[in-house]
């Protein structure tokens, strides 16, 4: 017999139509978005170690070609190299300008210059100056010319090094000579 009354589920006896995520799904999105993120990190922190590593690499070698340039000018300007003597070595160079004492020497890691007019600091405190040497490498009846030798670190700040960036410096430089 044909019921008037039809038969149609209440509303809470179906079942809706979800859509969205199982868990599943869900858990694989979140490990791939972690692994991508974790993956992006590390390239970010190499980049920024490498940019600190070569600053640092930069800083070094601008502060050694200064320090060499102004040891250079001020042989170049020099009546005669005091100290050392020819073929001796030392960590002080002593040189007569004009009749005037000028004296290059390290101290506390920092290249320093005194004269008659002060005390004049060649390298900056973020760098470290060691093995400073100042060799007369002149011949008896010759302009001295002076071999220097240092080595300058610098603390790579921010980064996984716990090594500072060293390197070791030389150049040989001379008294003007006048014809």
């Amino acid at each position: 017999m044909l019921s008037l009354f039809s038969f149609h589920p209440s509303p809470k006896q179906q079942r809706p139509h979800v859509a969205g995520f199982t868990l599943v799904e869900t858990v694989l999105y979140v490990t791939f978005t972690a692994l991508a993120l974790l993956l992006s990190g590390t390239f970010l922190l190499d980049i920024l170690h490498s940019k600190a590593t070569l600053s640092a690499v930069e800083t070094v070698a601008r502060e050694a070609e200064f320090a060499f340039g102004e040891i250079g000018l001020r042989l170049a300007s020099s009546d005669t190299v005091v100290a050392p003597a020819p073929s001796l070595t030392e960590t002080m160079l002593t040189l007569s300008i004009e009749g005037s004492p000028v004296n290059l020497f390290l101290e506390e890691g920092v290249l320093t210059m005194t004269s008659l007019s002060g005390t004049e600091q060649l390298t900056s405190p973020e760098v470290t100056v060691s093995d400073l040497e100042f060799t007369n490498v002149a011949s008896l009846g010759t302009p001295a010319t002076v071999r220097i030798r240092m080595t300058l670190c610098r603390e790579v700040k921010g980064t996984r090094l716990t090594e500072p960036i060293c390197a070791s410096f030389h150049t040989a430089r001379g008294l003007r000579t006048s014809f």
